[in-house]
């Protein structure tokens, strides 16, 4: 198994070094977003319409984001995140996860805005960023049984290199990714309430709004990230 960090298109944080390859880059996002479509197609996560003629799950976020690619010994993928990053403050409406909130019904809508901008208030003194892993894609017939495990420590490593910050995610029910960020220190803020979960009409499954601050994490996992930061900060990273 193999570790990458991909820097985005423009506004790269000076976390690690990064060589500046343009070609490699596009190549790198296009092929994430070949295997995130195949895989969401497969999970019927999205339709096959919602790719593009050569099969991307395109959008133009993966080119503000920073990525985690996880590949096999034979170099296939084998697991992806997307890690947009915004300054400690931001507004509800300017997540990626609004689009989601906007598919609520008004009561439930007004209810998770708020959890969310308080969670974000209410760390902002402290952390200077917020982070918002999104872009989840597993290949479970191919994949390392830690693949998702790694995935989910990585967002812990990203956001502790960055030099500190709070994480707002949307995660599945049915792949456990809510119950695995829960276990590494997440928090559901509205667990043991009637709206813990929600089902989303777009792609089609029960998620959990999951929290989760960068110094704050289950013990069992501390040397898994600290593994990870390790080895970021003795890799560059593929940029623009």
């Amino acid at each position: 198994m193999t570790l990458s960090l991909i820097a985005p298109y423009a506004g790269a944080l000076p976390i690690v070094a990064s060589m500046p390859t343009t070609d490699a880059y596009e190549q790198t996002i296009a092929e994430i977003q070949r295997f995130r479509g195949r895989i969401y197609v497969q999970d019927q996560a999205i339709p096959a319409s919602a790719l593009d003629r050569s099969g991307r799950h395109y959008t133009k976020l993966d080119y503000a984001s920073y990525h985690v690619i996880i590949r096999n010994q034979e170099g296939a993928i084998t697991g992806v995140m997307r890690i947009p990053t915004y300054v400690s403050g931001a507004a509800v409406w300017f997540l990626q996860l609004y689009h989601v909130l906007e598919r609520m019904e008004p009561g439930q809508k007004a209810l998770y805005s708020f959890a969310i901008q308080h969670f974000i208030d209410q760390s902002a003194s402290k952390y200077p960023f917020i982070v918002e892993p999104g872009g989840w894609a597993v290949d479970r017939q191919i994949s390392e049984k830690l693949t998702g495990t790694v995935l989910a420590a990585s967002c812990w490593a990203f956001c502790q290199l960055i030099g500190g910050a709070v994480a707002v995610a949307t995660a599945t029910v049915k792949h456990n990714a809510a119950d695995l960020l829960r276990m590494m220190g997440g928090i559901n803020c509205l667990q043991g309430t009637t709206n813990a979960r929600f089902f989303d009409s777009f792609h089609q499954c029960e998620l959990e709004l999951i929290f989760f601050q960068s110094d704050k994490i289950n013990p069992r996992f501390a040397a898994m990230v600290e593994a990870i930061k390790e080895q970021w900060q003795q890799r560059e990273v593929v940029a623009a």
